[in-house]
């Protein structure tokens, strides 16, 4: 049986499922997470409960599985996940790592894109909360002021102990109590758009991450006006034919001072980030790409005129060509 409410203005989305049927549970996963296969262990009586809260890009869950399974994925979830265990056993495989286990005073951080099998033991209870790539690394490049173009690495074993675990937990519980019952915090949308945001950057904060050091250079080192007033510019015109002298008179110093600046801030040029700029710009349209579009056209758009040479970089900075990206825009 499945509950759930209508989005509200806040753009809060609650829902409530328990069953017993194996198959009613596959499909459920599958219309909410990618297709699953789902494997029961035992003979007992087969039983799933999860309650969820989903808010743009972010999901905060609650799960109990009174029987051992396993869930075999044929598609991927384009996002990351902390899952702490309340009880029980969890163990998800992931691509060229292997199995990876929950400890008994432990939770786990993994990128969901690579994650092929997950396997509970039986009278398991999970506290997870998922947020979407284009969330979380949008939240990322406002934080680094730069474009993220290769995925997250999180360290994957999360103590329980931890600050940072104690209050996702705190903070996930909070949510869940917020939009139950009388649904407090759902009349009061900037406290629940401020829980949310606690949860997100407490994610990127909290759990250690292979931009972790430049986060905290960041914070030790803001950049210098020019180099802001740079970055600002070639977002806005990203999509038109920009120099590096255009750049540079946008803001405010010699072309000389600008590519020592983002050297000594970005670590790279002001071409390469813009660049960077670029190809986000690319994979955005792709992934809203409509019937019709080509990976030629909208490379063109934003100034890659050789299709070669661009889906060599859109590859080195996604993992997957941009056709694959199409492709997969196109099914959802």
């Amino acid at each position: 049986m499945t509950e759930t409410d209508a989005p509200a203005p806040s753009q809060v989305f609650r829902l409530n499922y328990r069953t017993h049927d194996v198959d009613e549970f596959r499909g459920f996963l599958s219309s909410h997470h990618a297709v699953v296969k789902v494997e029961p262990f035992g003979p007992e009586l087969f039983t799933a409960e999860a309650h969820a809260v989903m808010m743009d890009g972010l999901c905060i869950s609650r799960s109990m599985h009174s029987t051992g399974m396993g869930l075999t994925f044929d598609g991927v979830f384009d996002g990351y996940g902390l899952t702490l265990p309340g009880s029980g056993l969890l163990a998800v495989h992931v691509a060229r790592r292997g199995f990876l286990e929950s400890k008994p005073d432990g939770g786990l951080m993994v990128d969901s894109t690579s994650v092929t099998r997950t396997v509970f033991g039986p009278d398991t209870t999970l506290n997870r909360i998922t947020v979407g790539t284009n969330e979380m690394h949008r939240r990322l490049t406002d934080m680094l002021d730069q474009p993220i173009l290769r995925r997250i690495r999180f360290a994957p074993d999360v103590s329980l102990a931890s600050p940072a675990a104690g209050l996702a937990a705190t903070l996930s519980q909070l949510v869940h109590e917020g939009v139950d019952g009388d649904a407090v915090l759902l009349k009061y949308p900037a406290a629940l758009t401020s829980l949310r945001e606690a949860i997100l950057h407490l994610l990127l904060e909290g759990m250690p991450h292979s931009y972790s050091e430049q986060m905290s250079r960041q914070a030790r080192m803001p950049s210098p006006g020019h180099v802001k007033r740079a970055i600002d510019f070639m977002a806005a015109n990203a999509a038109s034919p920009l120099r590096l002298s255009d750049i540079a008179l946008a803001s405010g110093t010699s072309v000389r001072s600008l590519q020592g600046g983002f050297m000594r801030f970005r670590g790279m040029s002001p071409m390469a980030h813009l660049r960077h700029i670029r190809l986000h710009g690319v994979r955005s349209d792709l992934l809203a790409a409509g019937a019709g579009a080509t990976v030629s056209h909208i490379a063109h758009t934003w100034g890659f005129p050789h299709l070669s040479s661009f889906s060599t970089l859109y590859m080195r900075a996604f993992g997957e060509l941009p056709s694959a990206t199409l492709r997969r825009a196109s099914k959802g």
